[in-house]
C-alpha cells in the first residue's frame, strides 16, 4: 500500500482488557479508503485493508457522527454521502447531490458561480448535514443546512460584507465579512458551527444566529473589524480587548474531543508545529456582542 500524505481520523486506537490491540484508522489514499489496524493474528503488526471494493474519481473525505448511541462512519465525495455499514462492509447511499443542488438558496451565494457541489461537508448527529462552499463560489464563502433526504436547503451564515476593513462579527447572514471564507471547521455541538478564513486565519463561531471570534482567555467577542480583532488603534465602539487576550492567528484547526481543538501551523520550508489548544467552552455566551438591545 502506498504511504498516504494526508490522513483522516478514524475511531481511536486502544488495547482491550486482554493487551490485545483494538480499534483502527481510515484512512483516503488511491482513490479508496483503507482500514489500518494493529493485526493480532500477526503479532500485533499494523495490517491494512481497503473498504469494500468501492473506487472512488478521486480520495473520499472522511467523517464520524454519533446516532443512536453508536459511532457512524461517513464517506463525502463530490457531493454523495454514503453510510458505511461496517458489520456488511458496504456503502449505503445516503445523500446525493441532485436532491440539493436545485435549491435555490445556491443563487443566492453567488448566482454565476456554485454549479457544483461544495467540496467542504460536515453531518450531524440528528441525521442532516452542512455544505459548505468556497472554491466552488470563490471569494464568497457560506454555510448551508441540508435536511436528511436532500429536499430542503437553508443558508446559515455567508460572507455578506466582503471588506473585513469594514465588518467582521455580527449576524451571520447580514453583518459577517471574511477575507477568504468562512471556511467550514467542523461541528462541535448541535447548532454550534466553527469555522475559519484563508487569509483571517482566527477560530470563529456561528451560534444562535451570530458570529463571534475566539480569544485567547477562552472567551468569544463579537468585533467590529478586523482590526478591532488584532487590538490596534482602530476606533472602538466598546472596550479596548487587551493584547493577551486577542484572537490568536493559526492555520489550520482540527477539532478533538473534551473542548481541545489542535492548530496546525507552518511557514514555508521552516518547523511545523502542532499546538494543543483547550479546553474550550463551545457553547459560552459571547463577553461582548454588537447586538443591539431592543
Amino acid at each position: 500500500m502506498k504511504v498516504p500524505q494526508r490522513c483522516s481520523t478514524g475511531l481511536p486506537l486502544k488495547d482491550t482488557s486482554e493487551g490485545q490491540p483494538a480499534g483502527y484508522l481510515l484512512v483516503p489514499c488511491g482513490n479508496r479508503v483503507w482500514r489500518v489496524w494493529r493485526n493480532p493474528e500477526k503479532a500485533g503488526r499494523w495490517w491494512a485493508k481497503a473498504l469494500t471494493k468501492t473506487r472512488f474519481a478521486g480520495n473520499p473525505s472522511i467523517h464520524t457522527r454519533r446516532r443512536n448511541g453508536k459511532t457512524e462512519v461517513i464517506l463525502y465525495h463530490r457531493g454523495d454521502a454514503w453510510l458505511w455499514d461496517e458489520g456488511k462492509d458496504e456503502l449505503k447511499p445516503i445523500l446525493s447531490a441532485k436532491d440539493y443542488m436545485s435549491h435555490e438558496v445556491w443563487k443566492t451565494i453567488r448566482r454565476e458561480r456554485v454549479g457544483q457541489p461544495p467540496k467542504r461537508f460536515a453531518p450531524l448527529n440528528d441525521g442532516s448535514f452542512l455544505l459548505a462552499p468556497y472554491e466552488e463560489s470563490y471569494p464568497v464563502g457560506a454555510v448551508v443546512h441540508v435536511s436528511a433526504d436532500g429536499k430542503e436547503a437553508k443558508l446559515l451564515c455567508k460572507n455578506a460584507r466582503g471588506n473585513v476593513d469594514r465588518d467582521w462579527d455580527g449576524d451571520a447572514l447580514t453583518e459577517v465579512a471574511f477575507f477568504g471564507g468562512p471556511l467550514l471547521v467542523d461541528v462541535v455541538e448541535e447548532n454550534i458551527v466553527l469555522f475559519t478564513a484563508i487569509d483571517d486565519a482566527l477560530l470563529r463561531r456561528l451560534r444562535n444566529g451570530r458570529v463571534s471570534t475566539l480569544c485567547k482567555d477562552g472567551e468569544w467577542r463579537e468585533f467590529p473589524t478586523k482590526s478591532a480583532a488584532h487590538y490596534s488603534n482602530a476606533p472602538y465602539p466598546y472596550e479596548k480587548c487587551p493584547a493577551n487576550k486577542a484572537p490568536n492567528w493559526g492555520r489550520g484547526y482540527v477539532v478533538g474531543p473534551g473542548g481541545y481543538f489542535y492548530q496546525l501551523y507552518c511557514m514555508g520550508g521552516g518547523d511545523a508545529w502542532v499546538w494543543r489548544v483547550g479546553p474550550i467552552d463551545w457553547a459560552k455566551p459571547s463577553v461582548v456582542t454588537l447586538e443591539k438591545k431592543k
